[in-house]
């Protein structure tokens, strides 16, 4: 029954023009929604000997029109399901579970966490699938109070793990209910929060992230998130085609793909630039010691994970984040994280060759991680072109722009030359062009001393003799600094040693 009904709804959408839409139409979302199909499909599977034929095209029709029940993650969460056997104590006895003492346990799990891991992990061994169900209300519901504060790990893994099982039987619910139920609370007693439905995670999956923000603290629920998140995401490229179908094939055909493609490109950049910004350490936690970041560490792995899957579905999309940008201190921890950040070095030349400065220096900075990341002959001919672009700058740029572009690009040259040897002299001379700049803006500034002493003694050589002469010996100063610098760590750590042995 599954198989004719993804193929009424295949033959509808291809020849929707040739029949007459007032005496057929599809089946509604409500319908679709309460059919079990995930777990519909996976009975397929296990029994596949008995539809070998019916199997192929059934796959390929749930992944034309529902491809959002049929990721990836979700077919190996089923398969490792499949795999693992309930445990004796099961098969021995059946475990009477209720959803009140479910809901009762989580509700207390600050204070007495050993009877919610207790429940989960017998709720777990269930083999009765309707008791497991059951509970799916109550495990929900509970999901806000494992955000606070002290909730043990254990119990935090297992919730997810239930949740991932539950996940198999009645996806499209369980998102639903899951995301409502994430939703921040208001602190208006006159604001309610209003139920979200079906249709507008569908339309806008930005939804999503609109939850309480210690979900983006809490590994476990996060990563419940994403999964929701990619979800939606893909059911909503399946609407936005049905969408464009359904208005006929008109002279603005063309128009209504270029809409289509952007709002998809807007909405998949918006949620890469949220995610990125969750990695960022709040104030709180720029205090703490970097062994008390572990969850801080884990929110990056799983942010960067869900990035690069996104990044390899669509290249496009990492090309427009990256032009986009994002704040520069991300830059090496993006680069380390996400493995498909080598497809950046293709459209490097052209965010070099922005009117920007901003994205110029950007470009620099990415550029700097990518070569340290990969050392690829492709990689020393951008290095090459960033350098040269940089002593194009180093002209043209008007005085205000000078010193700020510089102070930020300078330091990039180190980890160049470290992963390029070869374009250590190209380094050098910028570096000593840049000096000799900076040395002349300061005399100007003010009494320059005969000899030219140590960078570091700069201020006992230089008397400023005015205020705007003291703003300026400041900004060329500290540049100075920042030049010479680079040039003693590029003779020390990326030039060839002289003792190999």
């Amino acid at each position: 029954m599954l198989y004719y009904l993804f193929l009424y709804e295949d033959l509808y959408q291809t020849h929707k023009k040739f029949i007459d839409v007032t005496k057929l139409s599809l089946y509604s979302d409500t319908l679709m929604s309460q059919i079990p199909i995930s777990h519909l499909v996976q009975e397929a599977l296990k029994h596949h000997n008995n539809c070998q034929n019916l199997f192929p095209p059934l796959i390929r029709l749930l992944n034309t029109h529902f491809p959002h029940l049929c990721l990836v993650e979700d077919w190996l969460d089923a398969h490792v399901s499949h795999m693992s056997k309930p445990s004796l104590v099961s098969k021995r006895r059946q475990i009477a579970i209720k959803p009140e003492c479910v809901l009762e346990a989580i509700s207390e799990a600050h204070t007495h966490p050993s009877r919610a891991i207790k429940l989960l992990e017998q709720l777990l061994s269930v083999g009765d699938i309707s008791i497991f169900r059951e509970c799916q209300d109550a495990v929900v519901a509970g999901l806000p109070k494992l955000l606070e504060e002290g909730i043990p790990r254990c119990l935090l893994d297992l919730i997810k793990k239930v949740w991932f099982k539950l996940h198999g039987f009645t996806p499209r619910k369980l998102r639903l209910s899951t995301v409502n139920a994430l939703q921040p609370v208001r602190k208006s007693a006159f604001k309610t929060a209003s139920q979200l439905m079906e249709q507008d995670l569908v339309v806008d999956p930005l939804v999503v992230l609109r939850c309480d923000e210690r979900v983006f603290r809490c590994p476990p629920i996060l990563e419940i998130v994403l999964r929701i998140l990619s979800a939606y995401t893909q059911a909503c490229r399946v609407y936005l085609n049905s969408h464009v179908m359904d208005a006929g094939i008109t002279e603005k055909e063309k128009d209504r793909q270029e809409l289509k493609m952007a709002l998809l490109a807007a909405q998949e950049s918006a949620i890469v630039q949220i995610l990125l910004e969750v990695c960022l350490p709040l104030e709180s936690e720029k205090k703490q010691a970097s062994s008390e970041l572990y969850n801080l560490r884990e929110i990056r792995c799983l942010v960067f994970s869900y990035i690069h899957q996104v990044f390899i579905a669509s290249p496009n999309l990492a090309r427009l984040v990256h032009f986009q940008g994002y704040p520069s201190t991300l830059i090496p921890l993006v680069v380390s994280g996400v493995p498909s950040m080598h497809i950046c070095l293709d459209f490097i030349p052209e965010l070099l060759g922005q009117p920007q400065r901003s994205k110029q220096i950007f470009g620099i900075q990415l550029l700097s991680n990518l070569c340290t990341q990969y050392q690829l002959p492709k990689s020393m001919n951008i290095a090459k072109l960033g350098v040269d672009v940089m002593f194009t700058l180093l002209s043209v740029l008007e005085k205000s722009e000078w010193v700020a572009f510089f102070r930020q690009t300078v330091p990039c040259l180190l980890p160049i030359c470290q992963a390029f040897p070869p374009l250590c002299d190209d380094a050098a001379v910028l570096l000593s062009q840049l000096g000799r700049v900076c040395y002349s803006h300061i005399t100007m500034a003010g009494n320059a001393s005969k000899t030219s002493g140590e960078v570091n003694r700069c201020d006992r050589s230089l008397t400023p003799t005015s205020t705007s002469g003291l703003s300026l010996y400041g900004d060329y100063g500290n540049l100075y600094q920042t030049i010479e610098l680079t040039f003693s760590e590029i003779c020390g750590r990326a030039l060839v040693l002289g003792k190999l042995y």
